[in-house]
């Protein structure tokens, strides 16, 4: 027969490392700037270091379009 412990009960904590940092008003303008000049999430996200899954979320929530990747982009400094 196996025996299960009960899981504990109450809010799943995030490790600290997890948490994401608040966006400020100057990296949404270079958010902005940035896509404008037609660079793909991941790219942005490199030169702003910020996953590209966070540099989506943001510019879904700004409604910023962005181009998809483009793979001289990420050779570019």
């Amino acid at each position: 027969m196996v025996c299960l412990k009960p899981r504990a009960q109450g809010p799943i904590a995030e490790p600290e490392h997890f948490a994401s940092r608040p966006w400020t008003r100057a990296e949404d303008d270079t958010l902005r700037r940035l896509a404008l000049t037609g660079l793909s999430s991941t790219a942005i996200g490199i030169r702003m270091n910020r996953t590209e899954t966070a540099v989506r979320s943001r510019a879904i929530q700004m409604q910023v379009i962005l181009r998809k990747i483009r793979p001289r982009q990420l050779q570019m400094g």
